[in-house]
């Protein structure tokens, strides 16, 4: 989001794009203000103060410009671009409610501190998440040129698309996502301490995924599936790819976490063959992804053949293997408190970096499918291909079939949605779900075997 883009000032853009470089002191605060602390004691209160406002300035900025938005409708100034694009305005709405709520959130339910020593565990994930999800929102969700700000008035024809039943929909959406990054920080503390728990974490990424995919039109009932690939040729699925890609990072990675734990608590780390878990991690997400990509771009009419949608599809996910190798170096930075470190660095690294990509190329939601059944799938693939007494062999080939056939059923189903069969968008979904479901059946009831010649001796 660019600073006005019109001839004349425009104070909502300049207060966005602060919210903007804001965000980068979110992120970063949690190495920088503690040590700034400890160096100068005597302003003990200065730096709490400061902490506070982390989450407090991007309200208030946020608020100045919604009244200012406010004020330009209500007198019909049409030297305010925005006026001709309420639709794409709307989205003002969840944004402007997801930064009051996270300060309710801060303040009155669960109030955190980088000095508190009960809470300081919790303030810094609360903190990068609102570091991460500023960027997101601003570059995703609103136009460059939404709050241009012109000398002369621009009486362009005003969008009727919004409905209050859209805005409702939308503050649902800025409420839930606030919620979840306070639960999200939570989750992450109780796994880390072997307690993992992510049902209200996932029900709270549930209710914000829902109003969005609402508001973008693209559901089931809305009966456009015949039209929708070419409906993403021109362009006009941009916001719900977006959404799209929002389903790894609000609800694929809390569970893939969720798995990765309680799986460590159960089967606990391999003493050999280690090497071999992990190239099945990569190795999987990479193909996945990719066969994902290429599935879902071929039935596109602009894509000529499977040779280009191969193609294609390739150089989609190469920017998301880059990332992910990177990540995987995350360990030696000493972020290694999580089981299988450089796979937890590898997914996290895709699952941040996928979001961004998809708001520069809309077509990388077509890897989500993949990515995202990969992503639960994992946990457990990874340990059959290890070194294990006590997991017999009948039982990693079992466990590796049905999730490996759910995975190939949820890019089938998908790639009919595509296709334009409404069934295949319900079906794709609940095959996503039924994977991560399966793999927490196979956690819950393990089979150890009483003959280690069923297993492999150690």
């Amino acid at each position: 989001m660019a600073v006005g883009g019109g001839d004349a000032f425009s104070l909502p853009a300049t207060l966005l794009t602060i919210i903007l470089l804001w965000s980068f002191l979110q992120w970063s605060a949690p190495w920088w203000l503690p040590e700034l602390a400890r160096r100068h004691p005597e302003r003990e209160q200065v730096w709490k103060r400061l902490d506070q406002s982390l989450t407090q300035v991007p309200a208030l900025l946020i608020l100045i410009a919604g009244l200012d938005l406010l004020r330009a409708y209500l007198e019909s100034d049409h030297t305010y671009a925005f006026l001709g694009h309420l639709g794409n305005a709307k989205w003002f709405v969840m944004i402007l409610s997801y930064a009051v709520s996270s300060t309710v959130c801060d303040h009155f339910f669960w109030p955190s501190s980088l000095f508190d020593d009960e809470r300081s565990s919790l303030r810094p994930s609360t903190l990068r998440w609102h570091g991460l999800l500023w960027p997101l929102l601003l570059f995703g969700f609103l136009p460059s040129d939404l709050f241009a700000v012109n000398v002369t008035p621009l009486y362009s024809v005003m969008s009727t698309s919004q409905t209050s039943i859209d805005l409702i929909l939308l503050s649902l959406a800025g409420i839930t996502l606030a919620c979840w990054v306070h639960l999200s920080a939570r989750t992450a503390h109780r796994q880390l301490n072997g307690e993992p728990d992510s049902f209200h974490l996932t029900i709270t990424g549930v209710l914000f995924l829902i109003p969005i995919l609402a508001v973008t039109g693209v559901m089931p009932m809305a009966g456009d599936w015949q039209n929708f690939a070419e409906s993403v040729v021109l362009g006009n699925e941009s916001t719900f790819a977006l959404a799209t890609s929002l389903f790894i990072l609000i609800l694929a990675w809390p569970n893939f976490l969720e798995l990765l734990t309680r799986l460590h608590e159960k089967r606990g780390q391999a003493k050999e063959r280690r090497f071999l878990g992990l190239t099945v991690v990569f190795g999987h997400t990479l193909l996945f992804t990719w066969a994902s990509g290429a599935l879902l771009l071929e039935p596109l009419p602009n894509v000529a053949g499977w040779n280009s949608a191969i193609w294609l599809s390739f150089s989609l996910t190469l920017p998301l293997a880059v990332a992910g190798l990177l990540g995987a170096l995350l360990p030696l930075a000493g972020l290694d408190e999580r089981p299988r470190s450089e796979a937890w660095g590898f997914l996290l690294a895709i699952t941040i970096a996928l979001q961004f990509l998809t708001i520069r190329e809309p077509l990388t939601a077509t890897l989500v499918p993949g990515l995202g059944v990969a992503m639960m799938a994992l946990p457990l693939l990874a340990t059959h291909p290890e070194k294990r007494q006590d997991l017999p062999i009948g039982r990693r080939a079992f466990e590796s079939a049905l999730l490996i056939t759910l995975s190939i059923a949820t890019l089938y189903f998908f790639r009919q949605m595509m296709l334009g069969a409404e069934w295949g968008y319900l079906q794709g979904w609940a095959a996503v779900v039924a994977v991560p479901i399966a793999g927490l059946l196979f956690v819950k009831f393990p089979a150890i075997s009483e003959d280690p010649a069923i297993g492999e001796e150690e």
